[in-house]
């Protein structure tokens, strides 16, 4: 795995859909990047502008729902291993 999501409640600190492209509206929580390897945070270093950097790093950078599908599209073709926790039953 190199890089995991899991839901926050809230965005407090988020990237917004101007560093993706939208993919459409969502009821879904934002989503919290976590890295776990060094390809995951080369991707995102490749990914991101670097004035998210240090954020994404430090695992305080959430997604808002509208720019997670493609954000795990993009994951997807690059061979980045995303995973996220199961939903609550």
């Amino acid at each position: 795995m190199d890089l995991f999501l899991s839901p926050v409640a809230g965005v407090a600190s988020s990237i917004s859909s101007a560093s993706l492209a939208s993919a459409g509206a969502s009821s879904s929580p934002a989503q919290r990047i976590s890295v776990h390897s060094a390809l995951g945070m080369l991707w995102l270093q490749l990914h991101f502008e670097n004035c998210h950097w240090d954020s994404l790093a430090a695992g305080c950078v959430e997604l808002e729902p509208d720019t997670l599908s493609e954000f795990l599209s993009d994951c997807s073709a690059a061979g980045v291993v995303c995973s996220s926790p199961l939903p609550p039953a």
